[in-house]
């Protein structure tokens, strides 16, 4: 059964109001859809996708009873998964599972509601490039400059001696990023 606009906002409401049963009929709409969503487009495991969709209900509660979410500009199925969509990233940081390039450009290609934007020239000449490195050096790039990780905890976290080894590696991989780009993009492409 397809949710109107009015049973949202009818959902918040009772939310706000402390209507439990409210809280219980989003979860039971949205549980299976979500899990399924999490693990379809990022290979997500079912128990860490019932884990996401458990903390982003309670996310998305607390922002309802708080009044940070005071009325819908879009369903409160997509605030929801964008809200999971976070906490699932969020989580694979902190598991020191580090995104990929094609998933850090892709969620800061999203605004704060889940709506897509489309990314620029620019982002998707980025994002083809470094998908053409290899190891190591798609690793550095990525830890530098989307994961803002020093060369200290570069070095550490890929088995570098010291932070000039890996800021040494670092030099080489920039080279070399500059020579396929040279080599696929004439230069007002980049």
């Amino acid at each position: 059964m397809t949710k109107t606009r009015n049973d949202h906002q009818q959902w918040v409401a009772d939310i706000r109001a402390g209507k439990r049963t409210a809280l219980q009929e989003v979860y039971k709409a949205y549980r299976g859809e979500f899990v399924g969503w999490l693990q379809h487009h990022y290979s997500c495991q079912e128990d860490d996708a019932l884990d996401v969709f458990q903390e982003s209900v309670i996310i998305m509660y607390k922002h309802i009873r708080s009044g940070k979410l005071e009325s819908l500009s879009s369903s409160l199925k997509t605030y929801l998964f964008g809200i999971g969509k976070r906490v699932y990233f969020n989580k694979r940081k902190t598991t020191k599972h580090t995104l990929d390039v094609a998933d850090q450009v892709r969620l800061e290609a999203e605004d704060h509601y889940g709506k897509k934007r489309e990314l620029n020239d620019r982002q998707q000449v980025i994002v083809d490039l470094l998908k053409k490195l290899r190891e190591p050096c798609k690793s550095i790039l990525e830890l530098f400059y989307y994961q803002q990780y020093g060369l200290e905890a570069i070095a550490q976290s890929l088995g570098y001696n010291s932070k000039d080894v890996a800021k040494a590696q670092k030099v080489r991989c920039m080279k070399r990023l500059r020579s396929v780009a040279t080599k696929n993009y004439k230069k007002g492409d980049i």
